[in-house]
């Protein structure tokens, strides 16, 4: 990809492109094009009035690092010729169709979005929560209230992916770990207080478990907490098995919470009848049940990926490749996306408006990035002691002046 910068004719107007999502996909590609190209102009839609999708609510409050990458995002949008456009929502109040009207190329961007479920009886019993909803919470999502959301003294969590360990530490922490974090600390406390012992429970070997070895090492930073680790051998040499064998505690009677990592579980039915109360797995030792009054499902997100047929419209992230891959990832497939846009623009409509042709209505809801820089003053100033922000999370909040009534999810990727 030619990597040309804003040097070159800024004033000049090219092709209208229209990207819809504006988590890590949808802004590295905007990011790509704009650096290919100097004269492409850029519109980045979201149906939420804030911007970031993913990085802002999705990433764990205590991985600031990660987060940081939103500060290379609001660059994007300090140059003139890319446009954020929030409040907007593809299939309410625009189509592709109409994008296509005012648009040469239309990117989508918006990720997927449902929690896979456990396929396995009881999983629809009060008390089964998925890791979207949970993590979208803690984040401060405006669609999460959390009014179903409570954890019993005892968590299973299914799953060994990243996110499932990130479930296993936001649980374990207290409010003193997240010191330099956005987390908001009500919903943290309203879902932690009353945990004393969370399972991980994942069907695979530690050495086949789809985690990274420093996300599990993470967990024997936390203080107060005792791990014990079934289904390792302890002749297992390869490096995860000896990553997850090095957290066990030896000697810890007065722990706050202990954490029990169970590999080569598969899990059965969920034990309850009105609501969850343990369960059913098997494992070398047999079938027993789990106590639990909260089951936490961490196996991927479910959608399928958009097809599309006109040669206009593209995908990316996770609407194209489905639920697989990091934030990097991401980036690969959003620069390999601008390059397949640009090339497909040599007969592109030079007369296409962008975002000015767009209904009057639409243009009168979105909110621009002007909005998002005041609430992100706002949340900066009133952020608690020891925290970096206090996130604004209802809608009414969020629009301020642009207050309208909303029903449906999701969080961009």
């Amino acid at each position: 990809m030619r990597e040309s910068g804003d040097s070159a004719e800024p004033d000049a107007v090219g092709a209208q492109i229209a990207v819809i999502g504006s988590g890590p996909s949808g802004c590295y590609t905007a990011q790509f094009l704009t650096k290919a190209d100097p004269s492409v102009r850029v519109t980045v839609f979201d149906r939420l009035p804030a911007p970031f999708g993913l990085v802002r609510y999705g990433v764990a409050a205590d991985h600031q690092g990660t987060k940081a990458v939103i500060r290379q995002f609001e660059r994007l949008f300090d140059l003139p010729r890319v446009r954020f456009a929030g409040n907007v929502e593809l299939g309410r109040e625009l189509s592709i169709d109409d994008l296509l009207e005012s648009f040469d190329a239309v990117i989508l961007a918006t990720g997927l979005h449902d929690d896979r479920l456990l396929e396995t009886d009881g999983s629809a019993l009060p008390g089964v929560v998925g890791s979207g909803v949970l993590t979208r919470f803690l984040n401060g999502h405006p669609d999460e209230d959390g009014e179903t959301l409570a954890c019993g003294s005892d968590v299973v969590v299914v799953g060994a992916g990243n996110v499932a360990v990130d479930v296993v530490r936001l649980l374990a922490k207290t409010a003193e770990h997240y010191e330099g974090s956005d987390m908001d600390d009500e919903a943290h406390s309203r879902l932690t207080a009353g945990v004393r012992s969370i399972t991980l429970v994942a069907r695979s070997s530690a050495e086949a478990a789809k985690f990274d070895r420093a996300m599990v090492r993470e967990l024997g930073d936390i203080a107060g907490v005792a791990i014990e680790v079934h289904g390792v051998d302890t002749d297992a040499s390869d490096p995860k098995s000896e990553t997850v064998r090095a957290l066990v505690t030896t000697d810890a009677p007065s722990a706050r919470v202990r954490i029990s990592l169970r590999f080569h579980t598969t899990p059965g039915e969920i034990v309850g009848t009105e609501h969850v109360e343990g369960l059913r797995v098997s494992d070398a030792s047999g079938q027993h049940v789990i106590p639990a009054q909260t089951i936490v499902t961490a196996i991927g997100f479910r959608g399928e990926t958009l097809a599309v047929s006109d040669p206009r419209v593209h995908t990316v992230g996770w609407a194209r490749r489905g639920p697989v891959g990091t934030i990097p990832d991401n980036r690969t497939d959003a620069r390999q996306v601008a390059d397949e846009v640009l090339a497909g623009l040599a007969t592109r409509d030079p007369a296409l408006p962008g975002f000015d042709g767009l209904p009057q209505t639409v243009r009168d809801r979105a909110v621009a990035i002007d909005h998002w820089r005041q609430l992100d003053a706002v949340e900066l100033a009133s952020a608690d002691a020891g925290r970096i922000r206090r996130k604004i999370r209802t809608w009414a909040g969020l629009l301020d002046q642009h207050t309208v009534s909303h029903d449906t999810k999701g969080t961009d990727q």
